[in-house]
């Protein structure tokens, strides 16, 4: 259930729970470690998570769906295969826990991460490699 902040909010008694995420590209929009934070977009988040918790619904909140800030995917970085992925994702995660972590009991920090390391484009002779790049980014940046 995705509650706007826009329309009126009403209690589901059918919903006990739901699964938001919080997207990285809208809090932090260069997505690197120390940069400006989007307080737009942490209010629309502030806004939807109070109204879950004001319906009596438990926000389930994931990270990361691989929407990386274009930033990170372009230029000097190389996105989750980044070897300073780890430190950029725990800034985020710390922005996020001071911002949110009031209305948020639970939370995820990556979608699906085997899909994100064994699915990810990759050219057939980088198979034997970047998949394990990949993971291994994904559990330093989760143990961050």
């Amino acid at each position: 259930f995705f509650f706007s902040s826009r329309r009126r909010h009403t209690r589901c008694r059918e919903v006990s729970w739901a699964r938001r995420c919080v997207q990285e590209t809208g809090i932090l929009p260069y997505g690197t470690n120390g940069s400006s934070v989007n307080m737009v977009a942490i209010a629309h988040y502030r806004d939807m998570l109070s109204a879950l918790k004001q319906a009596g619904i438990i926000a389930y909140v994931n990270l990361h769906h691989n929407d990386l800030p274009a930033y990170l995917r372009i230029g000097e970085y190389a996105g989750a295969y980044d070897e300073e992925f780890s430190i950029h994702f725990g800034y985020y995660a710390d922005i996020c826990f001071q911002y949110l972590g009031d209305l948020v009991p639970y939370w995820f920090s990556f979608d699906e991460p085997w899909v994100l390391s064994a699915l990810d484009k990759m050219e057939p002779h980088e198979l034997n490699t970047k998949p394990y790049i990949l993971a291994h980014n994904y559990l330093l940046a989760h143990a961050t």
